[in-house]
């Protein structure tokens, strides 16, 4: 795939896209504008955001072109989201979020769990609290990790967003959440090809 190709199907991606994820995460469709990318050709990687610039690594799609889109949607979300720098104990948060609205979307699948295990489970987390009351939590919590407030750890930010639950509250909650994921429909690809 051309470099030109790739950024192109990035910049559709933001086109098509771009106001769902700003308003699953609670930030103005504003941040929408600026965003750019380039093409790494020389180095691994996948893609990554610094900023409003996202960087897609070409030795990882020329092969993969099936994942670009959903892969723009989760870095689109940093990009959109501008997040100050995270600590690395929430960095979890951070990338829970992004995978969270690649799967509401419908460009990926999710799994829940322990959020600190790995992306997919933290976006089950986030998956989990948008589902609780009518999105009123999952959004109160938003504005929270927007405004750079961290919590101590995952018992504290339980506690906080769903009325005082502990932790075995929320493994029973992931395990019946997990069953309905698993039913639930599913892109075989990240999207239409473009």
């Amino acid at each position: 795939m051309e470099n030109s190709a790739m950024i192109a199907s990035a910049q559709r991606v933001l086109e098509r896209e771009g106001a769902a994820i700003a308003k699953l995460i609670g930030r103005p469709l504003e941040n929408t504008k600026g965003i750019s990318f380039r093409v790494n050709e020389n180095d691994e990687g996948v893609a990554y955001c610094l900023g409003t610039e996202i960087t897609i690594f070409k030795k990882y799609f020329d092969p993969r072109e099936w994942d670009l889109q959903g892969a723009m949607v989760h870095e689109l979300t940093h990009a959109i989201q501008r997040a100050p720098e995270y600590h690395d104990d929430f960095v979890w948060m951070e990338e829970g979020l992004a995978d969270f609205v690649r799967h509401k979307l419908g460009y990926g699948i999710i799994r829940v769990g322990d959020p600190h295990r790995g992306y997919g489970e933290s976006a089950g987390f986030f998956n989990w609290i948008y589902n609780l009351d009518d999105t009123k939590t999952y959004y109160a919590m938003l504005k929270d990790i927007n405004a750079g407030i961290r919590p101590a750890n995952l018992d504290t930010l339980l506690a906080a967003y769903n009325n005082g639950s502990p932790q075995k509250d929320f493994n029973v909650a992931a395990a019946n959440e997990n069953k309905k994921l698993a039913r639930a429909p599913q892109r075989k690809v990240a999207g239409p090809k473009l």
